[in-house]
């Protein structure tokens, strides 16, 4: 029989999806801020300047919401915008399918595991609106996980039987010991009837007595329940009461 496979530490393939994480996050801001200070984005928003598309996570005040409203757009039509967020969605798909095949390592810890609670964390990453906001979101989760003890969930051990204690008043069953006397007892009825039977039938109907003694023989067999019991304590010594 093959030996089992020794467990596969998950915390290597985490960190390289939280390194990935934090790379692609760092891509999206130095693109970002590339397109903010292209010739066109100059010209898009206009006597505003550049300094009012940088307010990106919040409309500054003085700025038109249609100017910046417009500004997004434009950045979210982009190519490197949209290269980013189809490297995002191909990224989160990824961490989601390795969550939902590790658990947390808890005292309570059972087959099939508690991926679920794992995968959960990722709904404040889908909830987010903006893209930016999902990566920095999907970058705080992995690195919380990180902090935890991880097992795979096929290297979950099962949990060992435990004896159960025995009901209250009844006693465990123990097979009886053989008694050499009972079984003596039974060969020797079996015998008795067999032959008398034979003798004592030959002279009226000679050999078939034979066939009668054999069937008695069986009968008594059947029902050795019946008498064997009995006939073996009349054939026993009686103990003196104290």
């Amino acid at each position: 029989m093959a030996a089992a496979s020794p467990p596969i530490d998950p915390k290597p393939d985490l960190e390289r999806l939280l390194s990935e994480a934090r790379r692609l996050r760092d891509e999206y801001e130095a693109a970002f801020q590339r397109y903010k200070t292209d010739g066109q984005v100059n010209r898009l928003i206009g006597h505003f300047g550049v300094e009012a598309a940088y307010e990106y996570y919040g409309i500054p005040k003085g700025i038109s919401r249609d100017a910046l409203s417009g500004f997004l757009r434009g950045w979210e039509a982009s190519e490197p915008y949209r290269q980013l967020r189809q490297r995002f969605e191909t990224l989160l798909d990824i961490v989601s399918r390795f969550l939902q095949g590790v658990s947390e390592t808890v005292p309570s810890l059972r087959p099939p595991g508690n991926s679920a609670k794992l995968v959960a964390k990722l709904g404040q990453v889908r909830t987010a609106v903006r893209l930016d906001t999902k990566m920095r979101n999907l970058t705080r989760v992995l690195e919380d996980i990180d902090t935890r003890p991880l097992v795979r969930n096929q290297d979950i051990p099962a949990p060992r039987p435990r004896p159960r204690p025995p009901a209250a008043g009844s006693r465990p069953r123990q097979s009886a010991p053989a008694d050499p006397a009972l079984a003596w007892t039974l060969v020797g009825v079996i015998l008795g009837v067999f032959l008398a039977l034979a003798l004592g039938l030959f002279t009226l109907i000679g050999w078939g007595s034979t066939i009668v003694a054999s069937l008695a023989t069986i009968a008594l067999i059947v029902t050795r329940h019946l008498w064997v019991g009995p006939v073996a304590r009349l054939g026993s010594p009686k103990r003196k009461g104290k």
